[in-house]
């Protein structure tokens, strides 16, 4: 179990960390997750993030996430 607002860190930095290393860990940390939010912001890195290795994995991993679970996010 996560403490609160982890995941709202983990959406923040990843789309706004300057490191790419750091958003893809951001990534991999939000797939564990895979709620609304966290799939929102994999579709939004998948199409958006300036390294082709955040975008790749993002895409890959919101393919996967359950239809369900999708909503906007800010």
């Amino acid at each position: 179990m996560r403490a609160p607002g982890v995941r709202d860190l983990l959406v923040k930095s990843l789309k706004s960390d300057p490191d790419w290393e750091v958003r893809l860990e951001c990534v991999l940390q939000l797939r564990d997750l895979g709620d609304k939010t966290a799939v929102a912001a994999l579709k939004l890195a998948a199409k958006e993030d300036a390294h082709e290795q955040v975008r790749t994995r993002a895409a890959k991993i919101a393919v996967r996430a359950p239809t369900t679970a999708t909503t906007s996010i800010a």
